[in-house]
């Protein structure tokens, strides 16, 4: 027997309105969210025709979300189509397909398994890999591989940094020193150029370590030029003077600093001002933001850094040696305050538009042989420069020629991947596929033609000789032609 519940009874007043619990009414929003689950079904691509009526941008997601939607759907006809059918045979053979297949791959890696912690080489999980070739066999027993176990690109150990030895290092200030390495076989019976930041605030490796990596980097096998190496880096450490920072009056000391990179084909020509009394400048941003805007790779972003450091440093040195206070007072040096940019006031902060392609980046792609000829130019210069020397004017100390700025050219790194380094096994575009195709005719008896029966569906294969120009010799071709049907044409070549 059914209870029946009671009914809701409701008076009724004129201008009023029924009311209903919270709980049934529903809301806008259930309604719009039912109407467009209603039309996603429908219509599969919905949200991506919406998109495109807005003018909005469609996303992968929307894409992939669709496809998904997409699936479901045509996954959930085929399973009612086949419940339609009456029997569910299709289904569970497909079912039973299934667990067949993981039953048999169970089995498979429990096998291989076994084998491999029995020493035996299988290929039923992963594959016979590279078979030997590269990275060897990629089958075997599952291990963690440490990073002292792993396969080295270099001969040299890896360097074991104690984690307080790298907080102490991290609580250190940088202060770079630019080095420049240039070696010729002439005078020292290797070639080598590179340039390099040093901090003198580090701790973590030495300098020995430094030009161990080098050595490596460069693949020079002579231990004996390490030692050379090493002494023209300390010799540069030591005449390293850090600058002072203590600008009571307010002037600027600009220079000019002048680019001339050559790394690989391309080169880097550039010139603008720098402040080197001003702290905040760092010239590894400077050299970053460059880079990125001129698309270059890093190898230009650390000979952008280290040019800027360079010349700074002539100019802090030279001012060491005349004894400055570093305080932006008046500077009687004549060969130094000429080199200095004049101050800039309000009535020539402009340059002038004559000078505006002087102070432009220019990125020159540079073939071989020119290559060549400036690396030779390089070389007399230096000479040239070693045989004059400078001596002091007036008796003075000996001060850096500032006119002199040094040209940047890398000895490219032996690499295939890295910008800027050469590979020196032959490239790929230096083979040239040529296929040549040469018609040897040879003699040949002539045969009579042989009488073609016209009732008969094939005909008898037809002997022709075809001439190649030459008194004498002949090219044999063998015709079949069954007409309408066929036509096969066989042209012996010996």
């Amino acid at each position: 027997m059914q209870q029946r519940k009671p009914s809701i009874i409701e008076n009724k007043q004129p201008g009023s309105t029924p009311t209903q619990p919270p709980q049934q009414q529903p809301s806008n929003q259930f309604l719009l969210a039912a109407q467009t689950i209603t039309k996603v079904q429908e219509n599969t691509h919905y949200w991506s025709e919406k998109l495109k009526q807005e003018s909005k941008l469609l996303t992968k997601d929307v894409l992939l979300y669709e496809q998904l939607i997409n699936r479901d759907i045509t996954n959930r006809e085929i399973l009612s189509k086949e419940k339609e059918q009456g029997s569910n045979k299709q289904l569970l053979a497909r079912l039973v397909g299934d667990l067949k297949f993981y039953n048999d791959l169970k089995v498979s890696r429990m096998k291989t398994i076994g084998l491999s912690n029995a020493g035996h080489y299988t290929n039923t999980i992963w594959g016979e890999g590279y078979q030997g070739y590269g990275n060897g066999f990629s089958d075997g027993q599952t291990r963690v591989i440490l990073p002292k176990d792993r396969k080295k690109p270099s001969r040299l150990r890896d360097f074991q940094i104690s984690k307080k030895l790298n907080e102490i290092q991290a609580y250190q200030s940088d202060d770079f020193i630019p080095i420049r390495l240039e070696f010729e076989i002439e005078k020292d019976k290797f070639k080598l150029r590179d340039t390099l930041l040093w901090n003198q605030n580090e701790k973590t490796i030495t300098l020995e370590n430094l030009v161990a990596l080098i050595m490596e980097d460069y693949k020079l096998n002579n231990p004996l030029l390490s030692d050379t190496i090493l002494a023209s880096i300390k010799e540069q450490v030591t005449e390293y003077h850090q600058h002072v920072f203590n600008n009571k009056f307010g002037y600027d000391l600009r220079i000019l600093i002048k680019l001339d990179i050559i790394i690989g084909n391309n080169q880097l020509i550039d010139q603008f001002e720098w402040d080197i009394s001003n702290p905040l400048n760092s010239p590894e941003e400077f050299a970053e933001a460059m880079t990125s805007e001129l698309a270059l790779p890093g190898e230009f972003t650390t000979a952008i850094a280290h040019s800027i450091r360079e010349q700074a440093q002539l100019y802090t040195r030279a001012l060491y040696l005349i004894g400055y206070d570093f305080q932006g007072g008046y500077i009687d040096e004549d060969e130094i305050r000429t080199n200095l940019r004049t101050i800039v006031t309000h009535q020539d902060y402009l340059r002038a538009r004559t000078q505006v392609t002087q102070f432009t980046p220019q990125i020159l792609e540079v073939s071989n042989p020119e290559l060549e000829r400036l690396d030779k130019d390089r070389e007399r210069d230096s000479r040239r420069k070693r045989r004059q020397g400078r001596t002091g004017r007036r008796g003075g100390p000996v001060l850096p020629d500032l006119k002199d700025v040094p040209r940047t050219f890398r000895t490219p790194v032996p690499t295939t991947t890295l910008p800027g380094g050469v590979d020196f096994t032959d490239s790929v575009n230096s083979y040239h596929v040529i296929t040549e195709t040469i018609n040897k005719p040879v003699e040949s008896k002539a045969t009579p033609r042989a009488p073609v029966n016209q009732g008969s569906v094939h005909s008898t294969p037809v002997i022709v000789h075809e001439t190649m120009g030459i008194p004498g010799r002949k090219r044999k071709v063998v015709v079949s032609h069954v007409p309408g049907v066929s036509c096969i044409v066989n042209i012996k070549l010996k």
